[in-house]
């Protein structure tokens, strides 16, 4: 009887020692292995869309970019509004909001840049580069008063932190 109940064990011991490895082959893969392409076009289409319907909100406005002690990137915004206005050249004019709002942007955060270059595509950056090329454009081209209120972005913030900077070709 014992010996019958060990070679049962050990048929038992066996069949799991098969089963485990077999069943836990599939552990290693990526979850979000369907997960889109990041790049320009899906950010300023898909991405949005994505954090609209799941509650972000939209600010326009110019940003001035900053750290805190922690070394995390602050976003100040300045709120702007595109009014349409026949007399501008370019169809509407910017009108800036009083009230301005403090954001922190997260490294995971997705930031596209225009440079003073001809083309004005955007460039798709990480946050720590973004800011270092943020910064740079406002030293180059004067002060953020002076410059800041030509460039614009669309900011995509979801509780008090920004998940997405596009730069707009305003």
């Amino acid at each position: 009887m014992q010996r019958k109940f060990k070679i049962q064990f050990m048929c038992f011991l066996l069949a799991i020692s098969l089963v485990i490895p077999i069943s836990l082959s599939g552990c290693g893969k990526p979850i979000d292995q369907d997960a889109p392409e990041i790049t320009i076009d899906y950010l300023y289409n898909g991405y949005v869309d994505q954090l609209l319907s799941d509650g972000a909100e939209k600010v326009i406005g110019s940003i001035e970019l900053s750290k805190d002690e922690n070394e995390e990137i602050i976003v100040t915004v300045h709120p702007k509004e595109l009014v349409a206005d026949e007399k501008e050249e370019s169809g509407y004019r910017v009108v800036s909001y009083a009230a301005n709002r403090v954001f922190i942007l997260p490294s995971h955060s997705y930031c596209t840049f225009i440079s003073n270059s001809d083309d004005n595509t955007p460039e798709l950056l990480a946050t720590e580069d973004f800011f270092t090329a943020v910064n740079e454009s406002y030293e180059k081209n004067g002060e953020f008063k002076e410059y800041g209120d030509f460039i614009l972005y669309d900011i995509y913030v979801l509780d008090d932190q920004v998940l997405l900077i596009l730069a707009r070709n305003a």
